[in-house]
């Protein structure tokens, strides 16, 4: 699938409503629930989208253990930050940076 920046920030701003208990969701909060719950075998995945819940595991540990990231094709990544009440879109990251560029947006985010 091939979308857009702006069509992947959308997809995040549903799972974020639906987090936050929007009153008319796109998708059901219930199943929105049930995507951030880690799986059995993966403590770090969902239903579709990557966890940061535990700490011996979080993927990047500087961002919020509340988050969700759907991370795809050539490093995109919707990162989903209810307590922040925050969406952000990275295109084509270089790999070698990611947990800094996270990290900034993390304390940018947070008002520091």
């Amino acid at each position: 699938m091939s979308i857009s920046a702006r069509d992947q920030a959308r997809i995040g701003k549903m799972l974020l409503e639906g987090r936050r208990g929007a009153r008319q969701p796109v998708i059901a909060c219930r199943w929105i629930e049930a995507m951030g719950e880690p799986c059995p075998v993966a403590p770090f995945y969902g239903q579709l989208v990557w966890l940061n819940r535990d700490r011996d595991e979080q993927a990047f540990p500087c961002a919020s253990p509340q988050v969700m990231f759907m991370l795809g094709a050539g490093g995109h990544t919707v990162w989903v930050d209810p307590g922040l009440d925050s969406v952000v879109v990275l295109r084509w990251p270089d790999p070698t940076h990611a947990a800094t560029v996270i990290r900034r947006i993390a304390a940018a985010l947070a008002g520091g």
